[in-house]
């Protein structure tokens, strides 16, 4: 994003569409879930329309005159062409001289439509730039900070040439000046670079960046707001680019300061930090286990705590994605969210969301969690969640519904017997039936089939005094009737998995209506009658 003149705003995030990738294959190890990417654009900055936009809009009075100058023709009003200040850069330009040309320079780059970006780089005037950030003024540091900003705010062939002319060393000194003004300005340019892709965030790496944010990491009590913003918004970049993973020993830098950033008071600080732990989370365990083991976690559920208390719906969703990436790992990472209570206290609440993100991230935890052990399961069980998924499978957008089969068919091949008969309480099977109606999608219906299988398998071989009044209950939900129903389903495995269903568990009126047949073909009446 350029700068513009007002440097306050908010941070506005695009949601970003990703899919998954599904492991069922028995073992609730295998039947974990991972988010997988799909044509994710690494976006730059964006703040608020009315406050952070490139503006072309002079701020004070004294910038609304007429062009003026002193006797010696050196101050004026900065507002010079792009010839006039290539032609001042080039003849041996005075201190005053260098200010009015930067910052015309800066006013030119930070117009709101159409940039002349491409121009500056053909005068090279972004090399001139780059040279003005060792000028020993602050205000053409400055002003070359903010115009080195906007080039870089551009396209990736634009922020390229701003490193081919050596922009990062100096960017990364200044942010860590004594001027806060020029620091938080360096500091922008030097996030705008790191967001592009992983190949300038590698080179931002290989600048020794991770200094600079450490630095300014440990001092964020003498910062402003707004610095602590743009910081906040670097790490996210730093930790974004998911094609190209940090490595190990840089997450472990960078966990810590992220759980400093996210108890900061500031909800865009605490939001971009919660992102940058979600992309650190989305990933191997290893990576996991670094969030977990510098406290990450207690601080997120405590942010999703108050933002949930303040109905900050875009403050909840980063929150619930990275309690979800754990619930993705290995059980011990899934017992560390077990142990921070969310599961007891949180999730209750988010899975009535009305808002169709917040309640498909909910159920995905919640599938993860039923993908869990049996201890891990129970927790799930006992605070209620069953029946709050199954009203999701019954009632929920399309995305959700989808997330929520997944946790009842986790909870049907991976549950106890016991855990697995929780899906005959209550209207559990009406809500089965009532989200197989509006089923399109083949996968969901074949793996739904599979655990209404489960159900009968597990009441038929550890319940068999119970078996016939689960019959009477899936006739009295009219499943029986469903499951007949796929067996003319155009899929072959539907077909199969619905008859095998029929066959087991639900011909016991044609068996008896054989019988009769057959006994009437062996014991016809005599002729003449029976006699009495």
């Amino acid at each position: 994003m350029s700068l513009q003149e007002n440097n306050t705003g908010v941070v506005v995030r695009d949601d970003i569409d990703r899919q998954k990738m599904y492991k069922n294959a028995g073992k609730h190890e295998d039947m974990r879930r991972r988010r997988t990417e799909c044509s994710v654009e690494i976006r730059k900055q964006k703040r608020g329309e009315a406050m952070m936009k490139r503006r072309n809009l002079v701020t004070d009075d004294a910038d609304t005159g007429d062009e003026s100058q002193t006797e010696s023709g050196v101050e004026q009003k900065a507002n010079w062409s792009l010839n006039e200040i290539f032609k001042c850069l080039t003849s041996n330009p005075t201190l005053p001289q260098l200010r009015i040309a930067f910052e015309s320079l800066r006013r030119n780059l930070s117009k709101d439509r159409n940039p002349p970006i491409d121009e500056a780089i053909k005068m090279n005037l972004v090399e001139a730039m780059v040279r003005g950030l060792g000028v020993e003024d602050n205000k053409v540091q400055f002003e070359s900070a903010w115009g080195l900003t906007n080039i870089v705010s551009g396209t990736t062939e634009q922020t390229a040439h701003a490193i081919e002319k050596g922009c990062i060393p100096p960017l990364l000194q200044l942010s860590i000046s004594s001027d806060l003004k020029l620091a938080e300005q360096a500091t922008w340019a030097l996030a705008n670079i790191t967001g592009d892709n992983a190949q300038f965030r590698d080179v931002m790496l290989q600048h020794d960046c991770l200094r600079v944010v450490e630095h300014l990491t440990q001092n964020v009590k003498s910062l402003t707001r707004d610095f602590v913003r743009t910081l906040a918004w670097w790490y996210s970049n730093l930790c974004r680019h998911k094609k190209s993973r940090l490595s190990t020993d840089v997450l472990r830098r960078l966990a810590p300061g992220l759980c400093i950033l996210i108890e900061y008071n500031d909800e865009n600080v605490q939001q971009d930090s919660c992102w940058a732990l979600s992309y650190m989370t989305d990933g191997p365990d290893e990576n996991m286990a670094l969030a977990r083991d510098a406290g990450c976690i207690e601080k997120v559920v405590k942010y999703l705590n108050q933002a949930m208390q303040d109905a900050r719906t875009s403050s909840i969703a980063p929150a619930v994605r990275v309690l979800g990436n754990f619930t993705s790992g290995a059980d011990e990472l899934t017992q560390a969210i077990v142990d921070s209570g969310c599961i007891q206290h949180q999730l209750p609440q988010l899975l009535t969301s009305r808002h169709s993100g917040i309640l498909k991230e909910s159920t995905w935890l919640v599938s993860n969690i039923f993908a869990g052990t049996h201890s891990q399961i129970q927790v799930a069980l006992d605070a209620g969640l069953l029946p709050l998924v199954l009203k999701v499978f019954a009632l929920g957008d399309a995305r959700s519904q989808e997330e929520a089969h997944w946790a009842i068919y986790n909870l049907t091949t991976g549950g106890t017997p016991n855990q697995v008969m929780y899906l005959r309480e209550g209207s559990s099977l009406a809500d089965i039936n009532e989200g197989l109606q509006h089923t399109p999608k083949v996968d969901v219906l074949k793996n739904m089939l599979d655990a209404l299988s489960s159900i009968l398998r597990h009441a038929s071989y550890t319940f068999n005094d119970h078996l016939q009044a689960l019959l009477d209950e899936f006739e009295a939900s009219d499943l029986t009737g469903f499951i007949e129903g796929c067996q003319n389903h155009e899929n072959e495995e539907i077909y199969k998995v619905a008859y095998e269903i029929v066959d087991t568990y639900f011909n016991e009126d044609d068996f008896e209506e054989d019988t009769y047949e057959n006994d009437k073909e062996n014991n016809s009446a005599p002729q003449g009658g029976f006699q009495f």
